[in-house]
């Protein structure tokens, strides 16, 4: 489902080339592994690492979601989204991420979040922004 173009966007669905890691914070994890209705906790964080390939070291771009305050965004769902681009750009501004929130809108019920298949990694070996 797309959303429009994302900045420097290729296409309409700015997920569907390439390869991506996800990493949810301690916060929301629960939430992300057993889906459902119930809602991600206000400070979790979403990182979606954009890879050239799928044995890429580093992200070519981030998508970021963090869980504000209720009343922070209602119409996002209290979600905060930021985009790095390759060239380390950060675009935080909301209504420059307008995008975003529209295609998140597809996935209200689910508390504005995709989910696919979810990898869970063992203690002590989460990434930097899933500790957090």
């Amino acid at each position: 489902a797309g959303g429009g173009q994302r900045p420097g966007g290729r296409g309409e669905n700015p997920h569907s080339d390439g390869w991506s890691n996800v990493d949810v914070s301690a916060a929301g994890r629960e939430a992300s592994v057993k889906g459902g209705t119930k809602g991600f906790a206000e400070g979790t964080g979403i990182v979606k690492e954009k890879l050239a390939k799928k044995d890429a070291k580093e992200a070519t771009e981030l998508g970021v979601m963090i869980k504000r305050d209720k009343g922070f965004a209602p119409k996002a769902g209290d979600w905060q989204y930021i985009f790095v681009d390759a060239k380390g750009t950060v675009t935080d501004q909301q209504s420059k991420v307008e995008n975003c929130a529209a295609c998140h809108r597809l996935r209200q019920k689910d508390d504005y979040v995709f989910r696919a298949s979810v990898s869970v990694p063992a203690k002590g070996n989460e990434s930097p922004a899933s500790r957090k």
